[in-house]
């Protein structure tokens, strides 16, 4: 089959610029899946011709499109940036089709943007974005991006000279927040209940809240509200008080040593790893994580009912068997055969049989859920293991 030449696919990737997105509750905007946008474009450009996305091309959409996914969908990006973000996706996609070292260097002066934009916390949390002049310029420099990408090949470059900028203004009154803060924190008289109990009593959570250090992100889950993310700013001499500080370097919440390892015990407290690391960076490495686990599922799962597969189910029945003790209760094995599985492949044809395999497969998840292994061996055959 023909395949599209690359500037056809810049081509289309332009006229994608204006196309309307889907706009959650959220406000973010959710653009279609730009593949699918593309290949519609192009085929509408010339009816009548059957053409593919080159495999690099076609590759650089998926890599970009989970790149972006993964970004989208990163805690330490605040939500009021996202909209600028995923309106870079479709310029970043355009510069990595003509230029995909993107990916590979950490340097990139496109990654760079992507990385600025996403510090902008403090600007993005603005209350009324729409009396900020600040809000306002981000605004304009992102437009600019997207309208010049195509003929300025420096447009990124101008755009992170004024993105440093704007960061070292964020950082500066940060910076002051923050040591106002502190002066605050040393000149209080310590609290009631802030004297916490001697290191040698400590349980595993104390332990852990104790190895915090000032700069340490936090995840405060709040009841009825989003999740808080949070900075460690101070502690107490005796570690007995922790002084947290919002996106802004202001205190947002002063907690004892019991009530934060309480907090990393039932979970509403999370500690944030990686929050220092680049923004595209981060989002790269769960985009690996997660092709790898789809890569382990399905080199373990049977592709057309999600139940394992033969190879793992023998695996996971070894492991159960070696574990089974004198004293522990025995396991039942059951062996499923669809009788006379062969007439509905025959009479309605394999899509039928596919369908009908997914059902039984379905009946058999229902009825034993997650009390049982539950494999498809191969064909019409399927097996579970029970513990008795």
């Amino acid at each position: 089959a023909q395949v599209y030449a690359t500037e056809e696919i810049l081509q289309a990737l332009a006229a994608l610029d204006a196309a309307p997105g889907t706009t959650e509750g959220s406000g973010v905007v959710q653009a279609p899946d730009f593949h699918t946008r593309v290949i519609s474009t192009l085929t509408a450009r010339t009816p009548g011709v059957v053409k593919r996305l080159p495999p690099r091309e076609s590759g650089i959409m998926d890599v970009a499109s989970r790149l972006f996914e993964s970004l989208l969908q990163d805690m330490f990006v605040a939500n009021s940036v996202r909209a600028w973000l995923q309106r870079l996706e479709i310029p970043i996609l355009k510069r990595a089709i003509v230029d995909d070292s993107l990916f590979l260097d950490t340097n990139h002066v496109a990654r760079s943007v992507v990385n600025r934009i996403s510090q902008l916390e403090l600007y993005g949390e603005e209350r009324d974005r729409r009396h900020s002049a600040v809000n306002r310029k981000i605004d304009a420099l992102v437009d600019r991006i997207v309208k010049e990408v195509d003929r300025d090949p420096d447009v990124f470059s101008k755009a992170l000279k004024e993105l440093d900028q704007l960061i070292q203004l964020q950082n500066e009154a940060y910076g002051d927040n923050l040591r106002e803060v502190i002066l605050q924190c040393e000149q209080e008289p310590p609290q009631a209940g802030e004297s916490p109990p001697p290191a040698a009593a400590d349980d595993a959570w104390r332990r852990r809240a104790r190895r915090l250090r000032v700069g340490s992100w936090l995840l405060l889950m709040r009841e009825g509200a989003d999740p808080l993310r949070m900075r460690l700013a101070w502690v107490s001499a005796e570690q007995g008080r922790y002084v947290f500080v919002n996106l802004r370097g202001q205190r947002e919440a002063v907690l004892t040593l019991d009530e934060l390892a309480g907090g990393l015990r039932d979970g509403s407290a999370v500690i944030l790893d990686s929050a220092e690391e680049p923004a595209t960076d981060r989002a790269q490495y769960t985009m690996l994580q997660s092709m790898h686990r789809k890569l382990l599922h399905e080199s373990t799962h049977d592709q057309l009912t999600g139940l394992m597969n033969r190879r793992e189910f023998e695996r996971r029945l070894r492991d159960t068997a070696g574990e089974s003790g004198a004293d522990e209760p025995g396991h039942s094995l059951c062996y499923l055969d669809t009788q006379n599985f062969g007439v509905i492949n025959t009479a309605c044809g394999y899509d039928a049989g596919d369908r009908l395999l997914s059902e039984v497969s379905g009946m058999l998840r229902a009825a034993l859920g997650g009390r049982a292994l539950l494999a498809r061996l191969g064909g019409d055959e399927f097996a579970r293991a029970l513990a008795a």
